[in-house]
């Protein structure tokens, strides 16, 4: 489920656009932008599902196809039935939640993409874990997790057909994906774990209100800070031109002042672990040790200052 780690991310990409566009993009749409990709990722993982529906749905098709166009073996009637009949394609086909969200946000199947649907459909059927589960005669449901969970952890991101298909439907799916595979495997879990429960759709975060309030309130903090920040930093980084610094180190390290100097709740040393990640996954090589260098000197005079009001068990450094 959505983290604050993934909120900084999308912060972080937030300010990267609205910085980088100049005059052409106002704040308010900047926000707008930045909340729509977050919501994206609800949108990813609804998608996901929808995937699962239809691949085992166009299983059900192959053997309908088999009974009416050959005289097949004994063996080959039915062959795949195990894939779309089991509690967990029955409850994801019998939702009217899901259904309902499914149309909401307008995610359909097209029949274009029948094509790559059949491609990946051809290749699970040569894979032992699918081998295995559909000619089990009574498959347990340890091993329908199993197919599940790796159709979609190795299809979406593994096979390159499906992988360039999600990145063109979604333009964040390389940052999204994990979130959004983590997601309906849990969601699988969740329907096996309690298969009368009807209402089994995962919620973004454990918090939505509260994550939506830490991906704006550190937006717009470090927008409206942006010039205290930039002379902070500046004035320990004497040896470089702040014209020589990347981009996304600036922002990094800006986002960083700000959760330090006004967000209560979060530990600095959280802070500084989520800079320096931030900096090892997006930014240059030598980015983890210039922002972990600032930082810590940055926070050494704010708590001189007596900057730093922390508040809470386990978030004021004995």
């Amino acid at each position: 489920m959505l983290n604050r780690r993934h909120i900084r991310i999308k912060v972080m990409q937030a300010l990267y656009s609205f910085w980088s566009s100049g005059t052409d993009k106002e704040e308010y749409q900047a926000e707008r932008d930045m909340m729509n990709s977050i919501n994206k990722m609800y949108e990813l993982y609804l998608f996901l599902l929808l995937f699962t529906k239809e691949l085992c749905s166009l299983a059900e098709k192959y053997d309908s196809e088999v009974r009416d166009n050959n005289i097949p073996s004994a063996r080959e009637i039915n062959m795949h039935k195990n894939f779309y009949t089991n509690v967990l394609i029955e409850k994801l086909d019998s939702s009217e939640l899901l259904e309902k969200e499914l149309k909401k946000y307008k995610l359909l199947w097209d029949s274009e993409d029948l094509s790559m649907l059949r491609k990946v459909f051809v290749n699970l059927k040569t894979s032992d874990v699918y081998k295995d589960f559909i000619y089990e005669k009574d498959p347990k449901e340890e091993q329908l997790f199993e197919l599940f969970s790796f159709i979609l952890k190795h299809y979406t991101v593994n096979f390159s057909l499906v992988d360039q298909f999600l990145e063109d439907k979604f333009f964040n799916w390389l940052d999204d994906s994990k979130v959004a595979v983590q997601m309906a495997v849990k969601t699988f879990k969740n329907i096996l774990s309690d298969p009368e429960n009807e209402v089994f759709l995962l919620p973004l975060s454990h918090d939505d209100d509260v994550s939506f309030s830490f991906a704006k309130d550190l937006f717009k903090e470090t927008v409206a800070r942006k010039k205290e920040n930039e002379e902070l930093i500046a004035a320990k980084i004497e040896k470089w031109e702040p014209s020589r610094i990347p981009l996304l180190d600036s922002i990094i390290l800006q986002m960083g002042v700000t959760e330090f100097l006004f967000f209560a709740n979060i530990p600095v040393k959280v802070t500084i672990n989520e800079c320096i990640e931030l900096s090892k996954n997006y930014s240059t090589p030598n980015s983890k040790k210039f922002i972990n260098g600032v930082l810590d000197n940055l926070l050494i005079d704010f708590e001189k200052e007596k900057r730093i009001n922390k508040k809470g068990i386990g978030l004021i450094d004995k």
